[in-house]
């Protein structure tokens, strides 16, 4: 990418020796990368459907179709093949083009949401969507990608004056999807689909500004509906708006002690880079009863997916939902973050920390599965041995500091979170 204007993110941040893909233990195959760059063509300017060519500034692998499509990620695995999808096609709800960076000659994908593109039917829900599709894969069951975001502050930032929580008005933001079978299709008979949504959230608490999510959920019910495996915030970081920073996500197909998800973004305009874990969780990346184990056949690797609250609020608010993306390269690989055990989650409070003027019950989780959680309230720092094995709600009526630690057997356990009640 030609042009870096980025700011130091706002969170609690680690310094990090930028080296290629340093959160593996040995570098993986590079498998492809594009950074939308010419004579690749596209096939529409605004309602882009299809990519073909190769990248012309970015070296090899970079054919979207001798590289990407209908090949071997590593033995065994393989790639199906890539479009862009928006349901219903109407350029002036929703469109996805290559075009110049405002202000720079640097090509980047934009994606744009104006209005509300689909109808959800009997579900009483108007969405938007805009995605890429790479469906088809088979015997996927690990891989990383890294892909370059920019956030218009114009645009999503608008959505921390949204009132309540994202849930409370039926509403969602997802960036990347990853899918263990399919279950949207009515032909489909398939018992097991599962998927990994990464996206944004305005908070557990529905409160305060947006916060990156991760959700693994299952279909139940003969595929008629979905049922959450665990969901994981990044309470603590905060979203880099109108500046380019780094998502690298990585995950592996598995159970509740074999699966792995881990995402953390990079502010490259600083050397060393700066990098802010997101997300190691070690769970269900997979359906619980699934037993064929096929892997990921299908990944949405950027997607701009939301509903129609989220759209019809920036919109009335003088923006619209846009994202733009650079540089996606796709790799093969074992991660194991250098050598490291995989981290507890840390713990979250609900309700959150704040000001209330009643009693609170409040509830500690850790999305690991099979995690214990320790805390105390008289200002001690607890650890896996210090503070009160947590149990149930507790209630705090008065002014409170509670803070927690999650642990588990071969695991590293979490860092210590807090949250103040007055």
């Amino acid at each position: 990418m030609k042009t870096r204007l980025l700011a130091r993110l706002g969170a609690v941040l680690i310094s990090f020796v930028s080296l290629p893909l340093a959160c593996f233990a040995v570098t993986p195959t590079l498998y492809f990368q594009t950074g939308f760059n010419t004579p690749a063509a596209a096939d529409s300017t605004t309602l882009m459907k299809d990519i073909t060519g190769y990248d012309g500034v970015l070296g090899a692998p970079n054919d979207w179709v001798a590289d990407l499509e209908n090949s071997e990620l590593y033995p065994g695995a393989r790639t199906g093949t890539f479009k862009f999808y928006y349901q219903t096609d109407n350029a002036s709800a929703a469109s996805a083009s290559i075009v110049n960076f405002p202000s720079t000659t640097n090509r980047v994908l934009k994606y744009e949401i104006i209005n509300t593109n689909v109808e959800k039917g009997a579900a009483n829900l108007d969405i938007g969507r805009i995605q890429s599709d790479l469906y088809g894969n088979t015997g996927w069951h690990e891989f990383y990608s890294s892909v370059k975001v920019y956030f218009p502050s114009s645009g999503i930032k608008k959505l921390e004056t949204l009132p309540g929580n994202f849930g409370s008005n039926y509403a969602w933001l997802t960036l990347a999807e990853f899918w263990s079978q399919f279950n949207w299709n009515s032909t489909s008979t398939d018992p097991t689909p599962a998927r990994i949504s990464f996206g944004l959230n305005k908070g557990i608490s529905g409160n305060g500004p947006l916060r990156f999510r991760v959700k693994a959920d299952k279909a139940t019910n003969n595929n008629a509906s979905w049922e959450d495996l665990w969901t994981q915030e990044a309470s603590t970081v905060n979203i880099p708006y109108d500046q380019w920073f780094r998502l690298e996500i990585y995950l592996k197909h598995g159970t509740n002690t074999s699966g792995r998800f881990y995402a953390a973004i990079f502010d490259d305009s600083v050397s060393p880079a700066v990098k802010t874990v997101l997300f190691d969780v070690t769970n269900w990346t997979k359906h619980p009863d699934d037993t064929q184990n096929r892997g990921y056949t299908g990944m949405n690797p950027f997607k701009l997916y939301t509903n129609g609250a989220t759209i019809n609020h920036v919109r009335n608010n003088g923006g619209s939902m846009v994202v733009y993306w650079d540089d996606w390269k796709l790799y093969s690989g074992t991660y194991n973050t250098g050598g490291a055990t995989p981290t507890v989650a840390t713990p979250t409070f609900s309700p959150a920390g704040g000001t209330y003027s009643s009693t609170q019950s409040v509830t500690l989780s850790s999305s690991t599965s099979g995690a214990s959680i320790r805390y105390t309230t008289d200002g001690s720092t607890p650890s896996t041995t210090v503070g009160t094995v947590y149990s149930g709600p507790l209630t705090v009526s008065g002014n409170a500091t509670i803070k927690a630690i999650a642990y588990k057997t071969g695991l590293t356990s979490s860092a210590v979170t807090s949250a103040t009640y007055t």
